[in-house]
């Protein structure tokens, strides 16, 4: 009886699953793919990506505290005369704050760089001939890692192949570099000299690999107080006995006014040039540093460096380059204008 009850609930239960459903036709798949449209994907992604760019660019662009073109630099400070433009160097390495300068080496005759730094030259020697006593030259710069030492590594040794006799002084006691640009002893040098530790002739070094006239001073060990001994009456004597044995002496002195050597140093010397890098020295610190100088009233020029190629004192004759120019020009009014606007 039991087994018999089962079977009919079985029975039942099986009748309710039946379906009424019926199959009235059979389902097409579509040659095409309804969706996702593959195309309109990619341009949608494409489009997104670029806009996303664009607002990395333009972010980077507001929050970066430096010049971006040598044309923002010549707007900002249109009454400081223009000793020059140099491009980027590669043998100069600015990693954070500190900087890192491998052996100089001449410039090709050939390059930008060279062809830049004949320009330099050529605009110091009419300052010099014109009467405006541009014998003695010290250049500073706002901020550590401007290529103030690289600059004027390269524009005495320039000097030096045009037959002048140049003495280049490293007076930045605290941070000297001149001694690893030209890969030569750092003591005895200005230090000693002005300790009065060393004579003079024991403290210059020759820079005979060039096969130039090139004599250099570097700074020695760095002393306790450096501007003690740049306020002796020694240096001032070592720049009137300098002034008058060579034909130009260049002096790499300390970021000012970050450091006060350049007060004392400023009044002994022609012409303070103020060393700016595109891209890497910040406006502010910049600006205190023309503050500063003014507040001298030394004699004073302006040298960019890192100068996009194309301003570098060099115009490229090659017709596949005018259109790229033409684009880095626009580029570079667009964002001195927008720079002007801030």
């Amino acid at each position: 009886m039991f087994l018999l009850e089962k079977q009919k609930e079985a029975a039942i239960s099986r009748a309710s699953t039946i379906t009424k459903n019926r199959i009235l036709d059979t389902a097409l798949v579509h040659s095409v793919p309804v969706s996702p449209k593959a195309s309109k994907a990619v341009l949608i992604g494409a489009f997104l990506g670029l806009l996303l760019g664009l607002a990395v660019v333009f972010a980077r662009f507001l929050l970066h505290k430096g010049f971006h073109s040598d044309e923002g630099i010549l707007s900002r400070y249109p009454s400081i005369p223009l000793f020059g433009k140099l491009p980027e160097y590669e043998a100069f390495q600015s990693v954070g704050d500190s900087a890192k300068i491998k052996p100089i080496v001449p410039s090709d005759p050939r390059s930008t760089y060279g062809e830049a730094l004949r320009l330099l030259r050529g605009k110091l020697y009419l300052d010099s001939g014109a009467g405006n006593a541009g014998k003695v030259l010290m250049f500073s710069s706002a901020f550590q890692g401007d290529g103030k030492t690289t600059v004027v590594s390269q524009l005495a040794v320039a000097l030096a192949k045009d037959g002048k006799r140049a003495l280049l002084i490293d007076a930045d006691l605290r941070h000297p570099q001149l001694h690893s640009a030209f890969d030569c002893k750092q003591s005895p040098g200005l230090a000693e000299y002005l300790a009065g530790n060393a004579k003079l002739e024991d403290c210059t070094r020759v820079m005979t690999r060039f096969d130039v006239p090139l004599t250099c001073l570097p700074s020695g060990q760095t002393p306790d107080s450096p501007v003690e001994l740049i306020g002796k009456e020694r240096f001032a004597e070592l720049i009137d006995k300098a002034r008058s044995e060579y034909d130009y002496v260049l002096i790499d002195t300390p970021p000012f006014p970050v450091l006060s050597d350049g007060l004392i140093i400023a009044r002994l010397v022609d012409r303070l040039v103020s060393v700016i890098r595109v891209g890497e020295t910040p406006r502010s610190a910049f600006k205190e540093h023309m503050q500063g100088v003014a507040e001298i009233g030394c004699p004073q020029a302006l040298l960019i460096n890192g100068a996009p190629t194309s301003q570098g004192g060099v115009y490229h004759y090659h017709p596949r380059s005018s259109v790229r120019l033409d684009l880095e020009n626009r580029v570079r009014s667009f964002i001195s204008q927008f720079q002007r606007k801030r």
